[in-house]
C-alpha cells in the first residue's frame, strides 16, 4: 500500500525529528524578522519555533511528554495566528486599528487610530504605478 507505519508512542524517530529541526530553523528566522513588524506576528512564529524544537527533541529522544508539550505549543501558535490574522484583516478592511498587534509605533496600537501603514498597494496591484 506504500504507506508509512505510524510511529509508536514513546518511540524514537530521528528521521522525523530532522523535519522538525528544519522547520525550527526556518521559523526561527521568521520570528526574528517579525520583531521588526509587531509582537503579535512574533508571538505566532515564536511559539511555532518553540513547538517545532520541542517536537524535534521529543521525536529524537523518544519522549512522549516532550512531543505533547510541542503539540500544545502548536495549538497556542494556531490560536495566536487566528487572532493576529483577524486583527490584520480588520485593520486592512476598516483602515484603522481594531485589535492592537503590538507594533513598535505607539500610535498604531490605539484602537480606532489610523493604521500606520496599509497592507495593500495604493492601486491594488504590485508593480502598478498610481496614475497610469
Amino acid at each position: 500500500m506504500h504507506v508509512l507505519p505510524p510511529i509508536p508512542l514513546g518511540a524514537t524517530s530521528p528521521s522525523f525529528a530532522f523535519w522538525f529541526i528544519a522547520l525550527t530553523l526556518v521559523t526561527s528566522f521568521g520570528a526574528l524578522g517579525a520583531l521588526a513588524q509587531s509582537l503579535g506576528l512574533f508571538t505566532v512564529l515564536g511559539t511555532l519555533t518553540a513547538g517545532s524544537a520541542l517536537t524535534a527533541a521529543g521525536f529524537y529522544a523518544g519522549s512522549l511528554a516532550t512531543v505533547q508539550a510541542g503539540g500544545w505549543l502548536f495549538v497556542i501558535s494556531a490560536a495566536a495566528a487566528w487572532l493576529t490574522a483577524g486583527a490584520m484583516v480588520l485593520e486592512h478592511s476598516f483602515g484603522r486599528t481594531i485589535i492592537p498587534l503590538g507594533k513598535w509605533s505607539r500610535a498604531a496600537n490605539i484602537p480606532g487610530a489610523r493604521a500606520a501603514d496599509r497592507i495593500a498597494y495604493p492601486a491594488g496591484m504590485p508593480g502598478v504605478r498610481v496614475g497610469q
